[in-house]
């Protein structure tokens, strides 16, 4: 094994730890790793959703299981979601535009969770309508199938500016919206012969492995302020992330 392979796992380790801690699966972290090392290929989208499913699995079981998930919160998000995103991986669109559109939405949320817009914190907060959150639920579905992501980067912080949940609610949230998310979408592709070789499964074994790191950290982490400045340094990379790859 070279030192570029393994600079490229321990970069992909390092993603799957920082994301999982926040309850994310890390696609659009993966998806900056695989441009940097040249390695953009038609089959990336299949090895970025099945990196995000298995992270994003791990993330969720921590959270679950230290009683973060709020069932109420989810069901219109995660019955919606997932049957627009199989919809959105299916198409073949030229997203340029929106994903620029995308990138300020995010940037704007990297403000809000690091405090600059405290002053302001009551204007954006309304109160919880399952019938919003089915409407936002079908929208960010279908543009995590279009853009190949499970969904985390975009659900997380409305949650927050919306006062609907707290940091650690919504990482178990994000964590399983990502999962269904990853799922419809490996559906969608059907390109399942590419992911059984001898370098899928070691990656999968390493991001895996760091994930449950991180989402052990992140889950007992007392210090909230700490999750959302690394909330709101996983939403800045995904935003350069959107602009430059």
């Amino acid at each position: 094994m070279d030192w570029i392979t393994v600079l490229f796992l321990g970069s992909l380790a390092c993603v799957a730890f920082g994301y999982a801690a926040v309850g994310h699966g890390g696609a659009s972290g993966y998806i900056a790793v695989f441009a940097l090392f040249g390695m953009i290929s038609p089959t990336m989208k299949s090895f970025v959703l099945l990196m995000n499913l298995a992270v994003a699995s791990v993330s969720f079981y921590q959270y679950y299981k230290q009683g973060h998930f709020n069932l109420k919160y989810f069901l219109p998000f995660g019955l919606v979601a997932a049957p627009m995103a199989f919809i959105g991986a299916s198409l073949q669109v030229d997203a340029l535009l929106y994903k620029y559109i995308l990138a300020c939405f995010l940037i704007f949320s990297v403000f809000y969770l690091l405090g600059f817009l405290n002053r302001y914190k009551k204007t954006f907060q309304i109160d919880y309508s399952a019938w919003i959150a089915i409407f936002m639920a079908m929208l960010i579905g279908f543009i995590s199938g279009v853009t190949g992501v499970g969904g985390g980067i975009f659900l997380s912080p409305i949650l927050l500016i919306l006062g609907w949940l707290n940091v650690k609610q919504t990482a178990a949230i994000s964590a399983l919206f990502i999962v269904l998310n990853s799922l419809a979408g490996l559906l969608a592709i059907q390109n399942f012969e590419v992911l059984y070789t001898q370098e899928m499964l070691i990656e999968i074994f390493m991001v895996m492995s760091f994930g449950y790191l991180g989402s052990r950290w992140g889950v007992h982490l007392e210090n909230t302020h700490l999750l959302k400045r690394m909330l709101a340094l996983v939403l800045f990379v995904a935003a350069i992330k959107l602009c430059f790859v």
